[in-house]
């Protein structure tokens, strides 16, 4: 009975440290696709009356400008400026104008590329910390 228990345990443990799927791809998997039809989509995407789609949509085109900040999406760009002013609801207006802050200045954003984001809410919690870091940044000079 003890053998079986500790046979258990662990492989309870061993499991529980195996790797996850990541929610986002990583730079090189940006760097290795045409992005044009991604954006394309991502655009798209932001049209549909689902909100949890335009959520997503919004989380994954914030995440691509990330990984590759030097590359311009105009149409996904201006898709997202106006979710800012014409978002179906609060949260997506917000997550917009964040996402709009990222394809601005994506070099303020440069250090959330190294973190592994377990979905997009902790994605924008984290771009939002940033925007406020950098608000109080520019307040105490």
């Amino acid at each position: 009975m003890k053998t079986l228990m500790m046979l258990t345990l662990a492989a309870a443990i061993s499991t529980s440290g195996m790797a996850r799927d990541r929610y986002f791809s990583d730079a090189q998997r940006h760097r290795s696709v045409d992005l044009a039809p991604v954006a394309q989509r991502y655009t798209e995407s932001l049209r549909n009356e689902n909100e949890g789609v335009v959520r997503s949509a919004l989380a994954h085109a914030t995440w691509m400008k990330l990984m590759v900040p030097e590359r311009a999406f105009p149409a996904l760009e201006a898709e997202i400026s106006g979710l800012v002013a014409t978002g179906s609801t609060p949260e997506i207006r917000y997550r917009a104008s964040l996402a709009s802050l990222v394809f601005d200045r994506p070099s303020l954003f440069a250090g959330e590329t190294a973190k592994d984001f377990e979905d997009g809410d902790a994605m924008f919690a984290s771009v939002a910390r940033r925007v406020n870091f950098s608000l109080l940044e520019k307040g105490s000079h």
